[in-house]
């Protein structure tokens, strides 16, 4: 089964063919920083490196010293240096029997559910099938997401399966769900410390798609890596592009199905445009 995780692990094992390192099961104590001295006042300070704790895995193994150049941490690890959070980005993931909309061919479909009296916030969802490899056979995945300012409160999430399970445009039973909350801390405030080399990334509040992470990670890595492109695209990569422009359309049936739609739209909007044409002079001649 494949979600948006996979995203991470694609850019990880990129990552480690050019020779990034991961290391698994040790926890971060300390930061370790580089004070200037003070006849250098405007210098400023600078993370050096990482210690590890033991592992807990190994009783025997030592604490461990990792130097680095630059320091990347989400700003949930610096918890202790925010402020008490005032929302909470309120998930929750439910494995239903059959289709949520029985009419449809295919589940892929985005819900939003409008703010109401009851819930100041919006809640986004996404109902995806096994047609795109996220779901069992016959099963349908849906996603909810909203925001709350009380920590774990899944009354509102509940509320709204219910709701969308007893409409009569599905015979679909939930099967199983999971619920989590996670904090949303304030986007503006600098938890750095004037610490030159510290890269502290910010809360993404409720969105339906990657863009915004999208853009922080390219500020992120013009910042550490100024005059390199962006996801630069290998050579490998530009030939594998070139070679699928040439692909005939029978064989791309995604393109098919595109240039039907568009063809059906533009059919449709000169129908219009005929009819208030003829409605017009129709108007002319009778005044």
């Amino acid at each position: 089964l494949y979600g948006s995780g996979e995203f991470a692990q694609a850019f990880c094992r990129s990552a480690a063919v050019h020779g990034a390192t991961y290391l698994l099961r040790r926890s971060i104590q300390r930061i370790q920083l580089a004070t200037p001295i003070e006849e250098n006042k405007e210098e400023k300070k600078k993370v050096t490196g990482f210690v590890l704790e033991k592992s807990r895995d190994d009783p025997e193994s030592t604490m461990k010293t990792i130097s680095c150049t630059h320091a990347i941490l989400s700003c949930g690890a610096l918890s202790s240096k925010m402020k008490t959070p005032k929302r909470w980005l309120l998930r929750r993931i439910s494995i239903l029997s059959h289709a949520l909309l029985i009419k449809a061919d295919h589940q892929r479909h985005v819900i939003i559910i409008p703010p109401s009296q009851s819930h100041p916030f919006a809640i986004h969802g996404l109902v995806l099938d096994s047609s795109v490899r996220v779901a069992p056979p016959n099963c349908t995945v849906l996603h909810l997401t909203t925001t709350t300012s009380t920590k774990g409160d899944e009354t509102t999430l509940t509320r709204a399966v219910e709701e969308l399970l007893s409409q009569e445009t599905t015979n679909a039973k939930e099967l199983y769900h999971v619920c989590f909350s996670y904090p949303l801390f304030d986007d503006e405030q600098d938890n750095s410390d004037g610490v030159e080399n510290l890269h502290i990334i910010p809360s993404v509040g409720q969105t339906l798609c990657a863009d915004d992470s999208f853009v922080l990670a390219r500020q992120l890595f013009e910042k550490i890596c100024p005059g390199i492109e962006f996801l630069e695209r290998s050579e490998q990569m530009e030939e594998t592009i070139a070679q699928n422009r040439f692909v005939s359309e029978g064989e791309d049936e995604e393109r098919e199905v595109l240039d039907q739609a568009a063809a059906t739209f533009l059919d449709e909007k000169k129908e219009l445009e005929n009819e208030t044409t003829q409605e017009g002079k129709e108007q002319e001649a009778n005044s």
